[in-house]
């Protein structure tokens, strides 16, 4: 079975891929959807009819949306699924209990934070922390706790310091440049400084 990682919209696509596909059990990430339906096949252009050939020989059986932003391990839980015994998609439980713990998620947490931090404007960056914390409130009870804390957070550095406490607290080594993070704290991804 092939899982691909379905485009996310609203949602910041490139890092969550990164972030998602570094969890596992993701075979591929599709940038963007093709939608094809009956009598549309004669309306295809080249190119997506050039995407489409190169993906359906494959046998591409599922794909992943936002079900694995609220829970990154939700291929690797499918594929264990899978091998205790269901034998498609549609026998796995609805509801798959999570695979990869909270700090197995916290080096990924740390990756997501970084790449935030040097990609976006001083002012998207604890708002995108916050989006993905929300939306692992459904499968993760920590994420709960995690979003409650940083929730009235604005300030980069006081949210690198609450990654560093989580890790501390779960026993996850801290890998976040503290110094390198500060460097980002008031300029924007092209270089120019925010000024106050």
């Amino acid at each position: 079975m092939k899982l691909l990682l379905a485009p996310m919209e609203g949602l910041l696509d490139f890092v969550l891929r990164d972030v998602l596909t570094r969890v596992g059990g993701v075979d591929r990430c599709v940038s963007e959807f093709i939608r094809v339906s009956g009598g549309q096949w004669r309306d295809l252009d080249r190119a997506n009819a050039a995407a489409l050939a190169r993906l359906q020989p494959e046998g591409i059986d599922l794909m992943l949306g936002r079900g694995s932003v609220s829970d990154p391990g939700l291929a690797l839980a499918v594929r264990q699924a899978l091998a205790q015994g269901a034998q498609d998609a549609p026998a796995l439980p609805a509801e798959l209990p999570p695979v990869v713990a909270w700090a197995d998620l916290l080096p990924h947490i740390q990756r997501f934070w970084w790449m935030v931090c040097r990609d976006l404007t001083p002012n998207q960056r604890a708002g995108r922390l916050k989006q993905w914390l929300n939306l692992m409130r459904r499968r993760y009870p920590e994420a709960e706790v995690a979003f409650q804390c940083v929730r009235v957070i604005t300030q980069q550095s006081l949210v690198t310091e609450w990654i560093e406490q989580e890790c501390a607290r779960c026993g996850v080594p801290f890998e976040l440049h503290k110094q390198e993070l500060a460097t980002y704290e008031h300029r924007m991804p092209d270089g120019d400084y925010v000024l106050e």
